[in-house]
């Protein structure tokens, strides 16, 4: 909300504006697409990673 200028959207920020304006031409969901995966990716992929230790932080803190 705070961010005016291009040069420092975050990516959610900026694929958000990419979609707003490919919204009245035909959006190009291709590319919508490899942005949405390029910010989705790293998550995903942490999550694969540390995912067992997540759950199991989360029963043992369940149990007190």
């Amino acid at each position: 909300m705070f961010i005016q200028t291009d040069d420092r959207f975050t990516l959610p920020l900026a694929l958000l504006n990419y979609f707003q304006q490919q919204q009245f031409t035909g959006a190009d969901f291709g590319a919508l697409f490899a942005g949405v995966s390029i910010s989705i990716l790293p998550m995903v992929g942490l999550y694969a990673w540390l995912g067992r230790r997540l759950t199991e932080g989360i029963t043992r803190g369940a149990g007190k």
